[in-house]
Order: structure tokens, then sequence, then C-alpha cells
């Protein structure tokens, strides 16, 4: 589990038509990230990571992608795509690309 600390835009929280001063605080949360890994039959080549790492890593709840040395690694928020789902996605995508995965890790 990766804890991930956002910094949003600064919320105005006085803005006086008198002084003219402005005060201004940024917004901290904090999302609980989950991480999911795979291993695949071979070695990926470049064309199919990127492949890979553009579709999965534009998913929405999708915060990275690593596709490295026969394995894959996505950092995730569960709150935005259950593991089930991404899973099931991960290895359907595998499969068009002409790759197996072997289990999860």
């Amino acid at each position: 589990m990766i804890i991930k600390t956002i910094r949003d835009n600064p919320v105005r929280l006085h803005d006086c038509p008198t002084c003219g001063i402005v005060a201004e605080k940024s917004v901290v949360v904090t999302k609980t990230m989950d991480t999911i890994s795979f291993h695949v039959q071979k070695e990926l080549c470049a064309e199919c990571c990127l492949a890979l790492q553009r579709f999965i890593g534009k998913m929405d709840g999708v915060d990275s992608i690593l596709v490295a040395n026969g394995k894959i690694e996505i950092v995730f928020d569960n709150n935005r795509i259950a593991e089930t789902e991404l899973a099931t996605i991960v290895r359907n995508s595998m499969q068009k690309l002409g790759y197996r995965i072997l289990d999860e890790a």
C-alpha cells in the first residue's frame, strides 16, 4: 500500500476589499494507493511496453505502471477502480498483445 499526498490549488480564506489582503491555504489530500503485480511469460518488446503503458496508464484510477524484467507493476486507487476489474483488463490486454500472464506476483 502506498500513501500519496497531493497538494491541490490554494483555497482563498480571506479576500478583504478594504485592505486588499488575500489569505490562501493549500489543501492537502492524502490518498491510499494499492499495488498489483503480474509476471509475464517473457520480456515485452519496447512497442508492447509502450502500448500497455499508454492504455493502462491512462485509465481512471491508475496512478502509474512499470513494465520491466518480465513484470508489470501497477499503482492504483482502489476507490476508483477495483483490483479484480484492473486484473481482468491487464490479462485481456496482454493476451491481445500476444503475451500470457503467468501469475499475480
